[in-house]
């Protein structure tokens, strides 16, 4: 009898430490759920349970395309959910092409093992594609190592591409940039039956700001105007500008063509206005007023100097990093004469330079004017130090610029 006991005892306590285990391993699982992946600041709310797809055999220049196509095949069906999911988060966080790229990408990081290059390729390609992006898989001659291919709406530089037919595909690894045309072999791409609308190139305009939680940075910018000294305190969004350095170098006008952040508008732009109001600042002064902000409340520096490569900026980068140059300032200067005070701009290009040219018409208004569609542009140089409207840099007289005209609706 005792001993019955004894034994009776002891599966209870077995079937306890099960049970505690079990509870244990949900407790885990939950947390794991709820914790889900930090993107820049906001919680994205998938499972980030492991994706491997890469298969057992070795791959070889012969087998490497049927495995690829296989492992799209399998995955374009399987993350369908998944893909519905990011869909609804980007649209609820406002989120261009360039983020919903980098979402996908970090997705995949953390889904798959850090040296599983097989599977993080293809599972960011499928989820690209079930977003209606034309991404598609290419393998590098020698290494097999597998790229992802995308077409982009802008020109992107120092970038590696391959061309098909007169459509140009830059090549991305997951996880980073390449910034030296690799040798490739042929594109692998999925069958068009199986995601028909998946022919989108990406746009790098942000022509809405992704809505990333607050995390305010400072930045005192200090200027003056007519011997009168001036100072506003920017405050700014850093999971904001985080995103924005994700960026690979894209053509200028992609930052002449995208909006403002919240914060730059209420802690910049908007106390600039209220300044020229208080002060009756109005018509020429206004622009000139802009132009000397653009000018002095920020240090100079070229980018090769700066930042050791060519770095287009945003506005917020230009506010918040420590040096910008002359595209910089010209987007800057773009943001502030059409959202201040309502004049039309176009972008002048010249060699090694890009200014901005203002639509304005006022009788004491001297110098140098582009006249495009009829209307009188003024130059305007957020680079040339206490320069007004008009005056452009004594280098460059004689050299026309190429004009660029703004999508900005």
């Amino acid at each position: 009898m005792n001993l019955k006991v004894t034994l009776r005892r002891r599966e209870i306590q077995i079937v306890r430490s099960l049970v505690a285990g079990l509870l244990c391993l949900l407790a885990t699982a939950n947390f794991a759920s709820a914790q889900g992946i930090s993107f820049y600041g906001l919680h994205v709310p998938i499972t980030a349970d492991r994706f491997r797809i890469r298969p057992e055999k070795a791959l070889t220049a012969y087998t490497v395309e049927p495995l690829v196509t296989k492992a799209l095949e399998q995955t374009l069906t399987s993350e369908k959910p998944l893909a519905l999911t990011l869909q609804t988060f980007a649209v609820e966080n406002q989120l261009n092409d360039w983020a919903i790229y980098k979402l996908v990408e970090t997705v995949a990081l953390q889904r798959c093992e850090a040296n599983d290059n097989f599977s993080q390729t293809v599972l960011a390609a499928s989820l690209l594609k079930l977003l209606g992006y034309d991404a598609q898989v290419i393998s590098v001659t020698g290494t097999l190592a597998l790229r992802l291919a995308m077409p982009f709406v802008q020109q992107l530089f120092a970038q590696a591409f391959y061309m098909v037919g007169d459509r140009t595909y830059y090549q991305f690894e997951v996880g980073g940039l390449l910034h030296q045309k690799a040798a490739t072999d042929r594109f692998y791409f999925i069958q068009e039956s199986l995601v028909p609308s998946a022919t989108k190139p990406i746009d790098m305009r942000l022509r809405q700001m992704p809505t990333f939680p607050a995390k305010p940075v400072m930045k005192r910018l200090a200027w003056q105007f007519n011997d009168t000294a001036f100072e506003i305190q920017a405050s700014l969004n850093q999971n904001i500008v985080d995103f924005m350095e994700s960026y690979p170098q894209v053509d200028t006008k992609a930052y002449f063509e995208s909006v403002a952040s919240a914060e730059f508008i209420s802690s910049v732009q908007e106390p600039l206005r209220r300044l020229l109001a208080e002060k009756k600042i109005s018509g020429l002064e206004a622009i000139n007023f802009l132009l000397r902000f653009v000018q002095t409340a920020f240090p100079y520096k070229v980018d090769l100097d700066a930042y050791g490569y060519e770095k287009p900026m945003f506005i917020e980068q230009t506010v918040a990093l420590p040096y910008s140059d002359c595209k910089d300032r010209a987007v800057l200067i773009h943001i502030l004469v059409r959202s201040i005070l309502g004049l039309d701009t176009i972008g002048l290009d010249y060699p090694d330079h890009i200014s901005l040219g203002v639509a304005f018409s006022d009788s004491r208004v001297s110098g140098t004017y582009y006249v495009v569609k009829g209307r009188k542009y003024w130059v305007c140089d957020g680079t040339y130090i206490n320069a007004s409207l008009g005056q452009m840099m004594p280098q460059l007289k004689g050299i026309k610029a190429r004009v660029m005209m703004f999508d900005t609706n």
